[in-house]
């Protein structure tokens, strides 16, 4: 169970795959009303559902109560249709803030060996 004591800063929890499909790209630009790139690129706000769903299928279980309360990434390389991204998820650090427990998670995305993205995800975290 993920509660505050478990995370300790550098450690490793594990990674997760996410396939960028075509019905992904095409659902993301009819909710956001944008056009479709002719080479395929994808748009890099697909990164925050990518790190999100890592998060989601490494960080488990979690009790109740995990409420995120910030989010960064940052691009280095490009994403196209088609790419299968594994996702890297770890702990930053931790730390108590006036009586609260936040933990930042990183995030190191990668296609094939080629790393395409590096974020965090600054969660308040349950006892």
């Amino acid at each position: 169970m993920f509660t505050f004591d478990v995370y300790e800063a550098g450690a490793v929890y594990g990674e997760a795959s996410f396939v960028v499909t075509p019905d992904l790209v095409a659902r993301w630009h009819a909710v956001y009303d944008t056009q479709p790139q002719a080479d395929d690129k994808v748009p890099a706000g697909i990164v925050v559902l990518i790190q999100q769903k890592a998060y989601k299928d490494v960080v488990t279980p979690r009790p109740p109560g995990h409420v995120q309360g910030g989010q960064w990434f940052a691009l280095s390389g490009r994403i196209v249709v088609g790419a299968e991204i594994r996702t890297i998820v770890s702990c930053v650090d931790k730390e108590l803030r006036g009586g609260r427990r936040w933990v930042r998670m990183g995030f190191e995305g990668r296609i094939g060996d080629v790393v395409i993205y590096n974020g965090i995800n600054t969660v308040l975290v349950p006892q």
